[in-house]
């Protein structure tokens, strides 16, 4: 990926080089565009470096959050074998897939909805 970033970073300031020396080599050059197009050639090499160093960042953040295991753990909550109305028994079923000790306090609340 860094490759990647540092040839278009290199393509756009050699495009730029050409450019400016192919400019400043006529009789009478727009130094107003030509400064403008060495500005925005610098604007794009810097957003390119904060592009890459972001998905660096991004990366290395992801990579430790699965390594720790935070995204691992998973809950659920059930009715197995009831249809809508009827009584039955509800299941909360937590998966641990990380190494790490998970605690849950699990409080509800649950209420008939139907008529008696």
């Amino acid at each position: 990926m860094r490759n990647v970033a540092v040839a278009f970073a290199l393509l756009g300031a050699a495009i730029c080089a050409y450019v400016a020396w192919r400019e400043s080599a006529a009789a009478q050059p727009r130094l107003i565009e030509l400064a403008s197009l060495v500005v925005l050639t610098m604007t794009l090499i810097v957003l390119v470096w904060y592009a890459y160093d972001t998905n660096t960042i991004a990366r290395v953040t992801s990579d430790r959050w699965t390594r720790d295991g935070i995204l691992a753990t998973t809950y659920g909550l059930a009715m197995p074998g009831t249809s809508v109305g009827d009584v039955g028994h509800t299941v909360f079923q937590l998966h641990n897939g990380s190494p790490l000790v998970v605690r849950a306090k699990v409080n509800f609340n649950f209420r008939s909805t139907a008529s008696r």
